[in-house]
């Protein structure tokens, strides 16, 4: 049987199952049980769907006119400063 055979196959269980199950929690539980390689098809999968794309570069998109706005106000640094300051930002959030 072919990857892509077992990975239809895999989904097609899948969503027989999801339509049994009404919370994230029931689903999650069930992804759990999958088998690794099971795993990853399924968030290859969903990984490549349209609304979680649409997501991706909604938010990259913001990401992008964030740093466009701190460009604008001079905000950004160069060099070695950019490492200081992203240590520093990372260091204050944790």
């Amino acid at each position: 049987m072919s990857l892509a055979t077992k990975i239809a196959f895999v989904f097609a269980i899948l969503s027989a199952h999801i339509f049994l199950m009404s919370t994230v929690a029931e689903i999650q539980a069930a992804v759990e049980r999958l088998p690794v390689t099971d795993r990853i098809a399924l968030f290859h999968w969903l990984e490549n769907t349209d609304v979680v794309q649409a997501e991706e570069t909604r938010a990259l998109l913001a990401d992008l006119d964030l740093g466009l706005a701190e460009a604008d106000r001079g905000e950004l640094l160069d060099g070695a400063s950019v490492v200081d300051s992203l240590k520093a930002r990372a260091r204050g959030a944790a």
